[in-house]
């Protein structure tokens, strides 16, 4: 049989701890309460404390209480690493060397608890086996980091992809919608086109009734209320107001004269943009000038209308034209013929007598435009 010295430090045979049955025979042994204590060694880190020091105690509260009176902090390395190093041993009265192969026999004991403080480089079985879980948690969590990153670059890659896809098949319907709409806007300059070149040769042929004369828009003037117009015989001012809408310099025209006296002018090229009407309250009348109330309750000073008279409370109705108001007219009043039909109307009743030869001419300015 070994002996003890052999195979424990002395120090704790000298304090009379007992980790191991190798060096004790506790076989017929009584509990002494007087052999109570708690014993710390400070150069080696061991601790050793009675049973009835930690009645009651669950393993985990034994190791806080031994750690962190030592200035340790209570985390799970320092814990596990205790509780590693923990053991059930018993103390007796202090003990000397034994110089023979036998055991001390003990007649009087106190069961106790024996554990060491955590150590820097010590690591037990528990705490390796936390640093291997440790370890495969981190192996785990880095793969699967390595994973997620991979996938949401795949994903990226797909919207990416995707979005292309779409981006390029929305561009295919603009494009197919804007082939539509230019092929309908050739068309339509195809007609227009047509139409116009038919003019010159309605003219050379003598076509167009006596009165009527072909002209352009020389200059506009909103404020004064009166286009210029220009043609082979001279110039000419023609109300605003009384045209179809407003027209742009350079547009073609037709203008109908009766007597030296222009009755009305029919702008075709390009088609005027039409006026805007606008309701209005009479305020007050003078003898030439009204004062109006529009709809954003705003007051406006207006000519009075030619022919009529106005009252207060009466309703007019305002001709506009870039938001200027070039004639104000009694209610339902614009609703009426316009001077410029009579244009219309004397090409209609003048067509009607000689519309099969107008037609043939129209009908020939096409073919050759088609041709060309």
């Amino acid at each position: 049989m070994s002996t003890a010295k052999n195979l424990k430090d002395e120090r704790l045979l000298q304090e009379g701890i007992h980790i191991d049955d190798l060096s004790v025979d506790v076989s017929v042994a009584t509990w002494d309460e007087g052999l109570s204590k708690v014993w710390v060694h400070e150069s080696t880190g061991e601790i050793c404390a009675t049973m009835d020091r930690l009645l009651f105690e669950s393993p985990l509260s034994i190791a806080v209480r031994f750690i962190e009176p030592q200035g340790f902090k209570v985390n799970l390395e320092n814990l596990l690493a205790c509780i590693d190093a923990m053991k059930i041993c018993v103390v007796t009265k202090p003990t000397t060397s034994k110089t023979d192969q036998s055991k001390f026999v003990a007649k009087r004991i106190a069961p106790a608890i024996y554990t060491k403080l955590p150590e820097r480089n010590a690591k037990g079985p528990l705490l390796s086996q936390f640093y291997e879980e440790i370890g495969k948690y981190e192996s785990e969590l880095a793969r699967l980091q390595q994973y997620e990153v991979q996938s949401r670059r795949a994903a990226q890659a797909a919207i990416k992809d995707e979005t292309g896809k779409l981006a390029l098949m929305q561009l295919q319907r603009d494009n197919e919608n804007l082939k539509n709409e230019i092929e309908g806007l050739h068309r339509k300059l195809t007609k227009m086109a047509t139409a116009i070149e038919a003019v010159p040769l309605v003219a050379k042929e003598g076509l167009i009734p006596v009165g009527l004369k072909q002209c352009t828009v020389r200059h506009v003037n909103v404020s004064e209320n009166i286009v210029h117009f220009k043609s082979d015989q001279g110039q000419f001012s023609f109300p605003l107001s009384k045209l179809a809408g407003l027209p742009i310099v350079n547009a073609r025209a037709l203008s109908n004269h009766e007597g030296g006296v222009v009755r009305g002018v029919w702008v075709f090229d390009p088609v005027p943009q039409p006026f805007e009407f606008s309701p209005s309250e009479v305020l007050s009348v003078d003898e030439t000038k009204v004062k109006v109330r529009l709809e954003d309750r705003s007051e406006r000073v207006v000519s009075l209308p030619l022919g009529h008279k106005v009252r207060r409370n009466e309703r007019l109705v305002l001709k506009l034209a870039t938001g200027v108001i070039i004639e104000a007219l009694p209610k339902f009043e614009y609703l009426k013929e316009d001077p410029v039909d009579i244009v219309f109307e004397n090409q209609v009743v003048f067509n009607l007598s000689g519309g099969s030869k107008l037609s043939k001419l129209i009908s020939k300015a096409s073919s050759r435009r088609s041709k060309a």
